[in-house]
C-alpha cells in the first residue's frame, strides 16, 4: 500500500480510482467522472492506494470566512471514504 497526495496535477490513474471509490460508497454521486467535484473549495486530497484501486480517500477542503471585519481561511476534511472489504 502507499499513501499519495493528490493535487489537480497528480496522474490521471488515481483520480480515476478516486471517482471509482467514490462510486462505491456513493452510488451514480460522480456519473461525469468530475473530480474534485468543487473545485472552488478543493484544496488537496489524501489516498490510500494499493495497486490501481483507492482503498481510502479523504478530501481537504477550504473556506474564505468574513466575520466582524475580518476574514478567516477555514479547512476541513471531506469525501471520507473506506473501501468496503477494507473496513474495520
Amino acid at each position: 500500500m502507499r499513501l499519495i497526495k493528490y493535487q489537480e496535477d497528480s496522474e490521471d490513474n488515481v483520480k480515476k480510482a478516486i471517482i471509482a471509490l467514490e462510486n462505491i460508497a456513493w452510488p451514480c454521486n460522480q456519473e461525469d467522472g468530475i473530480f474534485p467535484s468543487a473545485p472552488n473549495t478543493y484544496v488537496t486530497s489524501f489516498v490510500l492506494m494499493e495497486n490501481d484501486m483507492a482503498i481510502c480517500h479523504v478530501g481537504i477542503r477550504k473556506s474564505i470566512l468574513h466575520h466582524k471585519m475580518e476574514t478567516y481561511s477555514a479547512y476541513g476534511i471531506s469525501e471520507v471514504v473506506t473501501h468496503p472489504l477494507y473496513r474495520k
